[in-house]
Protein backbone atom coordinates (compact mmCIF):
# COMPACT_ATOMS: atom_id res chain seq x y z
CA UNK A 1 0.00 0.00 0.00
CA UNK A 2 1.13 3.37 -0.68
CA UNK A 3 0.21 6.92 1.42
CA UNK A 4 1.05 9.69 -0.67
CA UNK A 5 0.89 13.37 0.21
CA UNK A 6 0.69 16.06 -2.00
CA UNK A 7 1.97 19.31 -0.97
CA UNK A 8 -1.05 21.76 -1.95
CA UNK A 9 -0.27 24.92 0.30
CA UNK A 10 0.24 25.31 3.42
CA UNK A 11 -1.28 24.19 6.53
CA UNK A 12 -1.76 25.34 10.01
CA UNK A 13 -1.38 22.11 11.95
CA UNK A 14 1.55 21.91 14.28
CA UNK A 15 2.39 19.50 17.26
CA UNK A 16 4.94 19.01 19.75
CA UNK A 17 7.95 21.53 20.63
CA UNK A 18 10.77 21.45 18.48
CA UNK A 19 14.30 21.58 20.10
CA UNK A 20 16.80 23.70 18.02
CA UNK A 21 20.47 24.19 17.85
CA UNK A 22 22.44 26.95 16.46
CA UNK A 23 24.99 25.05 14.46
CA UNK A 24 26.35 27.22 10.83
CA UNK A 25 26.13 25.14 7.57
CA UNK A 26 27.38 26.26 4.73
CA UNK A 27 25.73 25.45 1.06
CA UNK A 28 26.07 27.32 -2.19
CA UNK A 29 22.24 27.67 -2.16
CA UNK A 30 21.29 27.99 1.42
CA UNK A 31 24.80 30.09 3.25
CA UNK A 32 22.45 30.55 6.78
CA UNK A 33 21.28 27.15 6.81
CA UNK A 34 21.53 25.57 9.85
CA UNK A 35 20.71 22.47 12.07
CA UNK A 36 17.58 21.67 13.69
CA UNK A 37 15.89 18.66 15.70
CA UNK A 38 12.06 18.74 15.69
CA UNK A 39 9.61 16.54 17.61
CA UNK A 40 6.25 14.71 16.02
CA UNK A 41 4.35 12.10 17.83
CA UNK A 42 6.86 11.18 20.67
CA UNK A 43 10.04 11.19 17.96
CA UNK A 44 12.57 13.41 17.38
CA UNK A 45 14.50 13.71 13.84
CA UNK A 46 17.92 15.61 13.01
CA UNK A 47 17.32 17.80 9.92
CA UNK A 48 18.89 20.85 7.94
CA UNK A 49 16.45 24.10 7.96
CA UNK A 50 16.58 26.70 5.70
CA UNK A 51 17.19 30.43 7.34
CA UNK A 52 13.73 31.96 8.81
CA UNK A 53 14.35 34.69 7.10
CA UNK A 54 14.22 32.91 4.15
CA UNK A 55 11.42 30.47 5.38
CA UNK A 56 9.25 31.70 7.55
CA UNK A 57 7.25 28.66 7.81
CA UNK A 58 8.18 25.54 8.04
CA UNK A 59 12.33 26.35 8.70
CA UNK A 60 11.02 29.19 10.96
CA UNK A 61 8.28 27.02 12.84
CA UNK A 62 11.49 23.82 13.53
CA UNK A 63 13.41 26.29 14.47
CA UNK A 64 11.52 28.57 16.90
CA UNK A 65 11.30 26.94 20.45
CA UNK A 66 8.07 28.96 21.18
CA UNK A 67 6.68 27.10 18.70
CA UNK A 68 5.70 23.28 17.48
CA UNK A 69 7.50 21.04 14.51
CA UNK A 70 5.35 21.91 11.24
CA UNK A 71 2.30 20.25 10.55
CA UNK A 72 2.55 17.40 13.57
CA UNK A 73 -0.86 16.97 13.75
CA UNK A 74 -1.28 15.73 10.05
CA UNK A 75 1.80 13.63 10.72
CA UNK A 76 1.03 12.37 13.50
CA UNK A 77 -2.46 10.87 11.86
CA UNK A 78 -0.49 9.33 9.16
CA UNK A 79 1.81 7.44 11.50
CA UNK A 80 -1.17 6.16 12.85
CA UNK A 81 -2.35 4.98 9.86
CA UNK A 82 0.75 3.52 8.72
CA UNK A 83 0.92 1.11 11.94
CA UNK A 84 -2.07 -0.08 11.76
CA UNK A 85 -0.75 -1.74 8.56
CA UNK A 86 -0.62 -5.93 9.01
CA UNK A 87 3.04 -6.68 10.57
CA UNK A 88 5.09 -7.54 7.57
CA UNK A 89 2.82 -5.67 5.16
CA UNK A 90 4.83 -3.39 2.60
CA UNK A 91 3.82 0.13 3.05
CA UNK A 92 5.96 2.63 1.99
CA UNK A 93 5.00 6.63 1.98
CA UNK A 94 5.06 8.61 -0.93
CA UNK A 95 6.07 12.50 -0.56
CA UNK A 96 5.73 14.53 -3.31
CA UNK A 97 7.49 17.69 -2.71
CA UNK A 98 9.38 16.75 -0.18
CA UNK A 99 10.51 20.57 0.43
CA UNK A 100 13.25 19.78 2.81
CA UNK A 101 11.77 16.46 4.40
CA UNK A 102 9.31 17.95 6.97
CA UNK A 103 7.12 15.08 6.23
CA UNK A 104 9.40 12.27 4.96
CA UNK A 105 11.92 12.73 8.28
CA UNK A 106 9.73 12.12 10.93
CA UNK A 107 7.35 9.42 9.33
CA UNK A 108 10.93 7.74 8.54
CA UNK A 109 12.10 7.96 11.59
CA UNK A 110 8.46 5.79 12.98
CA UNK A 111 10.11 3.45 10.53
CA UNK A 112 8.37 2.83 7.44
CA UNK A 113 10.10 4.01 3.78
CA UNK A 114 10.05 6.86 2.38
CA UNK A 115 10.33 7.61 -1.38
CA UNK A 116 10.46 11.62 -1.90
CA UNK A 117 10.08 13.76 -5.19
CA UNK A 118 11.75 16.65 -4.86
CA UNK A 119 12.89 19.25 -7.78
CA UNK A 120 14.06 22.50 -6.25
CA UNK A 121 18.15 22.61 -5.72
CA UNK A 122 17.36 25.06 -2.89
CA UNK A 123 15.80 22.47 -0.83
CA UNK A 124 17.44 19.18 -2.12
CA UNK A 125 21.17 20.95 -0.69
CA UNK A 126 19.56 20.51 2.74
CA UNK A 127 17.76 16.77 2.03
CA UNK A 128 20.89 15.64 1.18
CA UNK A 129 23.09 17.17 3.55
CA UNK A 130 20.73 15.62 6.55
CA UNK A 131 20.59 12.43 5.07
CA UNK A 132 24.16 12.21 4.30
CA UNK A 133 25.06 13.63 7.79
CA UNK A 134 22.22 11.22 9.52
CA UNK A 135 22.09 8.39 6.99
CA UNK A 136 22.07 6.28 9.85
CA UNK A 137 18.69 7.15 11.02
CA UNK A 138 17.21 7.39 7.63
CA UNK A 139 18.27 4.74 5.62
CA UNK A 140 15.00 3.86 4.91
CA UNK A 141 14.21 7.12 2.91
CA UNK A 142 14.98 7.73 -1.35
CA UNK A 143 14.46 11.31 -2.04
CA UNK A 144 14.69 11.99 -6.16
CA UNK A 145 15.61 15.76 -7.21
CA UNK A 146 12.88 15.16 -10.18
CA UNK A 147 9.19 16.80 -10.24
CA UNK A 148 6.36 14.39 -10.53
CA UNK A 149 3.71 15.14 -13.47
CA UNK A 150 1.10 13.02 -15.67
CA UNK A 151 2.92 14.03 -18.81
CA UNK A 152 6.44 13.74 -19.67
CA UNK A 153 8.72 16.79 -20.70
CA UNK A 154 10.96 19.48 -19.38
CA UNK A 155 10.17 22.49 -17.04
CA UNK A 156 11.91 24.81 -14.83
CA UNK A 157 10.96 26.12 -10.97
CA UNK A 158 11.50 29.34 -9.89
CA UNK A 159 12.45 30.44 -6.17
CA UNK A 160 11.28 33.53 -5.63
CA UNK A 161 14.45 36.13 -4.64
CA UNK A 162 13.95 36.61 -0.85
CA UNK A 163 14.60 40.74 -0.05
Amino acid sequence: MWFILLWVGLASGIGLRARTHNIQLSFPHNPRARLAVGECHGIAYPMNVHDPKECRYISGFILDPNKRTWECEFIADIIDLLRLRPHGENTTFLDIGSNIGSWALPIAAAGFPVVGFEIMEYNNELMAATLGTFGALYPNVTIHPVAVSDVSGESFCIRPAIH
